[in-house]
């Protein structure tokens, strides 16, 4: 028999709660980058409470093509993924987001745990809310995290119960290379025999079908993007003006990643706080985002390197999106 009880969802921060000193170094992470050549803000600031509601939109634009073709593939492929996915598992859901995107596994039966990692607070609050309520037999729990500090998962196991890693959406794609296999490689530290990862990421399309899906036609990403200098402003005590910049996305095909830039439209001066300025003339830009698009062999070649040895590759004809499958063979020391 199913316990029913109605649960109370726990909640942990990946650093000490709120610590001065991890909101002093994210200040002074954020003021170094902007001085940088070029200036660069990380994706993470794009997130506030603004950023996520406008970023819950995107996703649902004609133009962005991602959530759509990994739904098709995992609709395609749920019940060979479900064949090999452990039981009874707890999940682990990295950049958790609203959480929807994880009903698929909890609606299967496989998951006894939900376990949300987001570095927005308020919006994984509310994405443990309301699965606690959907799914009352189940643990929900979250923990506030930044993927920059690591991959923190401060809570044990519940007795030897196997673990899902799901990285859905193809966000590790923001991850410079070096960057996306030092995470990978720290999800594989924490996984023993058995476990598995389940991973998105989107491999190189038509360039201008991709620049289409970030600079929609509507300018909801723009809005998203320009939405992070209000950001630095509150973080900083900065000034800068929205109406100075506009949203660019070019293809990078050197480096296979499409980039995100606010481009200044005229002479700009921004006071950063603590003695420091910004300087750009027309035309300049300031990097908001990378997004990688892997090929298939790119994509398997960053899991090997980070210690995968059970690799399986799910997608769909004409699509070089790609759902991953990992595993471990044996627990590396």
């Amino acid at each position: 028999m199913l316990d029913t009880r109605q649960r109370t969802p726990r909640f942990v921060h990946g650093l000490p709660a709120a610590a001065a000193s991890a909101r002093h170094d994210s200040r002074d992470e954020l003021r170094r980058s902007l001085r940088a050549t070029p200036p660069t803000i990380a994706p993470k600031f794009l997130y506030d409470t603004r950023g996520c509601a406008l970023y819950e939109a995107i996703v649902e634009l004609p133009e962005y093509y991602l959530p759509r073709v990994e739904r098709s593939i995992l609709d395609q492929h749920q019940k060979a993924m479900l064949q090999a996915l452990p039981q009874g598992a707890e999940l682990i859901d990295i950049g958790s987001g609203d959480g929807l995107k994880a009903r698929r596994w909890l609606d299967a039966g496989i998951v006894r745990r939900y376990i949300g990692l987001d570095i927005a607070e308020d919006w994984l609050r509310d994405c443990l809310r309301r699965g606690q309520q959907r799914y009352p037999e189940l643990q929900f729990d979250g923990v506030v995290t930044d993927l920059s500090w690591g991959l923190q998962v401060p809570l044990a196991r519940e007795g030897d119960r196997p673990r899902i890693f799901w990285y859905p959406g193809s966000s590790i794609g923001n991850f410079e290379p070096a960057g996306a296999i030092a995470l990978l490689r720290q999800i594989r530290q924490q996984m023993r025999p058995g476990d598995a990862l389940v991973l998105g990421v989107d491999g190189p399309a038509e360039p201008a079908r991709m620049v289409r899906a970030y600079d929609d036609a509507a300018g909801v990403t723009a809005a998203f993007d320009l939405n992070v200098l209000n950001v630095v402003n509150r973080a900083l005590g900065a000034d800068f003006d929205a109406a100075g910049f506009r949203h660019r996305a070019v293809f990078n095909r050197h480096a296979s990643r499409i980039e995100m830039h606010l481009v200044a439209h005229q002479r700009q001066s921004v006071d950063l706080g603590q003695g420091a300025a910004l300087s750009l003339q027309p035309g300049e830009f300031i990097v908001t985002e990378h997004s990688y698009k892997h090929t298939p062999q790119r994509a398997e070649q960053l899991l090997h390197e980070a210690g995968f040895d059970q690799v399986r590759r799910f997608g769909i004809d004409g699509e070089a999106y790609g759902v991953y499958l990992a595993r471990i063979g044996h627990v590396r020391h």
